[in-house]
Parts: structure tokens; sequence; C-alpha cells
């Protein structure tokens, strides 16, 4: 695995880490198509019925894409790895955990709401920056959103892209639990292995599965 994505795995856990800490863990599309190749062969080999995703420091979950490269002619390349990586977290048959530190902004904050739990440090912060950029979020990631924290909440974070902190993340629904910086790897840790037991990991891989279908289809639309 490249240097910019670690990985992880033991007692049934896989474990990916951005480690790009100079660039605060942005996404290169380089970083973006390992990710969905690591995320499709953890499914793959099934060793693993956890996965956990993180950033390699504490300043950063992920600060979005590479601007250099999301600016750049070849656009078009960019959103298709997105697009890959979100199909591969989509499609993940197991719980994902995103453990967040520091800035999640734009991408990242993509990617935390394609985990399905989001545990969050106290210095960790979320922003839907596209406006500040000139740029609209796509449907889909709008969408998701708004079904996590309601659409005052989302109408609120991608119409001004402002900020919020780890304490209002919670109130709005879009982290889990916010616990200090010194406690979050073990809860995280503690979570995974709670849910990866083999006497329950069938039951919360279908569990998962209905849940991706109701997301999908939206509430109250299930089978």
């Amino acid at each position: 695995m490249n240097h910019a994505i670690v990985k992880e795995e033991k007692s049934g856990v896989c474990s990916l880490t951005l480690n790009r800490p100079e660039k605060r863990n942005a996404l290169s599309c380089e970083m973006i198509m390992l990710l969905g190749d690591a995320v499709n062969e953890s499914a793959s080999t099934g060793g693993s019925r956890i996965l956990i995703i993180k950033g390699g420091d504490e300043r950063a979950f992920c600060a979005g894409g590479d601007l250099t490269e999301s600016m750049s002619s070849d656009f078009g390349r960019y959103v298709k790895a997105i697009q890959y990586l979100q199909q591969s977290l989509i499609n993940y048959p197991f719980p994902a955990i995103a453990m967040i530190r520091g800035a999640a902004i734009g991408l990242g904050l993509d990617l935390a709401t394609l985990c399905d739990i989001r545990l969050a440090g106290e210095n960790a912060y979320f922003s839907a920056n596209a406006v500040r950029l000139g740029r609209v979020y796509h449907d889909t990631q709008a969408q998701r959103l708004i079904r996590i924290v309601g659409w005052g909440a989302a109408t609120e974070m991608l119409l001004t892209g402002r900020a919020i902190d780890a304490k209002q993340a919670g109130k709005i629904g879009l982290v889990n639990q916010v616990y200090p910086a010194n406690l979050l790897e073990g809860k995280v840790y503690e979570l995974a292995m709670e849910m990866g037991r083999n006497a329950v990991a069938e039951a919360v891989r279908d569990t998962k599965s209905m849940l991706r279908e109701l997301m999908q289809k939206g509430i109250g639309q299930g089978k």
C-alpha cells in the first residue's frame, strides 16, 4: 500500500489511515483511488468485519480535495476517482467508522458522511465549504448530508460554508459521539471490537445492508 494510505488489519478490524500531513490529508487523485482500492480489497478478502478510516495526525481527518488537482484541466479524472471511492464505501458490506480529529472539510466531510458511524475528538471541526470556493456541492453529497443532519442544519452548512465545531456537530447528529483527544482512539477500537464479535457479525452485516437500502431509497420506501 502506498505510504499516503496506511493499511493495518488486526483482530477483524481494517484501519485505513490518510497519511499526507503536509497537506492536512487533502486527497489527491492517487490517494482517492488508493483508498477506494483498499476499501474494496478489505471487502473482498473477508478477513475484516469492521473498517476504520482516520487521519494520520491530530490536525486533520481530511482537509478536502487537493485543490491543485480538483481545479486542473483534468477535473473529469478527479471526479471519476471520487465516484469510485464513494461507491466503494457505499457498497462496503460491513460497518465503517470515521475517527475524526481536526479538520473534516469539503471532500473530507463527504468521506466522513460515507461512513456509518462518526466518532470525533473535541478538536474536530466540519465544513461544507464548496460555496466559498465558488462551487456547488454535488446533489448526492448534499442529499446524504440532509438525511444525516436534517434540512435546516444542512441548508445552513451548504449555503454559508461556515465551519462547526465538534460540540455543534454532535448536537445536530453529524457525529455520534465526541470524546477528549486522548480517549478517542480507544473508544473507536472499543466500538469496532463490540460490533465485530463473531456472534453478531452476520447480523451487523445484514443490518448494514438494510440501512444502505433505506438511505438510498429514503425512509418509508423500504420493503
